[in-house]
């Protein structure tokens, strides 16, 4: 691990002071797996009270602190170092009712949800793997710390951040960690919605998300019912599936799709989630527009119209996913189809005419007549029948003025 120098910083404190520090959680896993490190979250024997006075000269945040967390800035990046701890019960199945600390590291790593997420780094390198989390990444497993069960009931979060690692990593949970995590799993309505949306955004972007959505689609069910008609078959199997699914919030779309589920079924889940607006309002343009087909470059500008230039290339590569699956039928290769209309030059908006509200004005035309002479414009130039010229549209619109049928 390249130790920044602003950790540097905050080991020397705290060694200078007599006190053990170690990198913990993420940040050693992904060490181990050879991916990017963002995170450098660490431990230590020294208590709140006494990092306060270690780290007087530093700038520190109480982000934490009843549960022995104190954010350390410095060079200029925040650090979070915990205190080694125990917890206590878990009456709410999601926050610990009281801490106590230890100078103990085993007891700290042992509170700790998976194996892969248990292993201490010192800043020498060496590992502290108390419970085989090196052997589960090797094996590409994810395990729980001791007793499953208990793991997830103090915590019910846990069995969705095992979902997500397993998305994340392409690892494959457990046998007893997952009876448990199926068992439990109910316990997730004791979950904030907002942290459920935050763990399902997760486990929808990972490499392994097809994988993840069939394996666990009955936990997925305990906050999306609105996929109850989706069979985990459907979603797809092997590197294929995995190839083609799209991530994020256009697989969540697809999934809603071969659920035979529509925008206003989407739109009713996220806002249960407490998703922000611009994600549920993409979401629901996908869903809705997820059954036309790029068949032509007449169609590709109509869908360009009404979902712009970056959801038509989402429900591109969507389409093309459901296809795979048995949910589309692909009339021609629509990515370029979409390409070729982007390539045209037509206009698929109003504001691209080369006329406009005066000019619609000008022709006689007032009121709503006026939004509904320049939509019909729009659509005869997408569709090659009418030039997009100033001359040509201003007769026509002088022609609509006096014919209110012109289709």
């Amino acid at each position: 691990m390249n130790i920044p120098n602003g950790a540097g910083e905050i080991i020397g404190a705290l060694r200078a002071a007599g006190h053990e520090i170690y990198f913990v959680g993420g940040c050693v896993r992904d060490t181990l797996l050879e991916r990017p490190v963002n995170d450098f979250d660490m431990t230590t024997d020294a208590t709140p009270e006494e990092m306060h006075e270690i780290f007087r000269s530093f700038r520190t945040f109480d982000t934490g602190i009843k549960h022995g967390t104190l954010t350390v800035l410095s060079g200029d990046r925040p650090y979070e170092i915990t205190t080694y701890r125990v917890d206590g019960a878990y009456s709410d199945n999601r926050h610990p009712d009281g801490v106590s600390f230890t100078r103990s590291l085993r007891e700290d790593l042992s509170r700790r949800d998976f194996t892969v997420n248990a292993m201490a780094l010192s800043p020498e390198g060496e590992i502290v793997d108390l419970f085989g989390g090196r052997e589960d990444l090797s094996r590409g497993i994810i395990r729980a710390v001791g007793d499953p069960r208990r793991r997830f009931s103090e915590d019910a979060l846990r069995i969705l951040r095992a979902v997500r690692f397993s998305s994340k990593l392409g690892f494959s949970v457990e046998e007893e960690t997952r009876r448990a995590l199926y068992e439990l799993r109910g316990h997730l309505s004791d979950i904030s919605p907002e942290r459920i949306f935050s763990e399902w955004t997760k486990i929808t972007e990972g490499d392994g998300r097809v994988s993840a959505a069939r394996d666990f689609l009955p936990v997925i069910l305990v906050f999306l019912p609105e996929l109850s008609a989706l069979a985990p078959a459907a979603i797809g199997y092997g590197e294929a599936a995995d190839a083609t699914a799209p991530r994020a919030l256009p697989f969540a779309a697809a999934l809603f799709f071969m659920a035979g589920q529509g925008g206003a079924a989407f739109s009713a889940a996220y806002s249960r989630l407490r998703s922000d607006t611009a994600t549920r309002l993409r979401g629901i343009a996908l869903v809705d527009n997820a059954s036309r087909a790029f068949s032509d470059i007449p169609a590709a500008l109509r869908i360009l119209a009404d979902v712009g230039e970056e959801t038509a290339k989402t429900l591109v590569a969507l389409r093309s996913y459901l296809a795979s699956r048995g949910f589309a039928a692909l009339p021609c290769d629509e990515r370029q189809v979409l390409s070729a209309a982007l390539a045209s030059a037509r206009p698929y908006r109003i504001a691209d005419l080369a006329v406009g509200g005066r000019d619609a004005v000008a022709a006689g035309l007032r009121g709503e007549r006026i939004g509904e002479a320049l939509r019909l414009a729009l659509l005869r130039v997408m569709d090659g029948g009418l030039p997009n010229t100033h001359d040509e549209l201003v007769k026509f619109l002088h022609e609509y003025s006096g014919n209110e049928k012109i289709i």
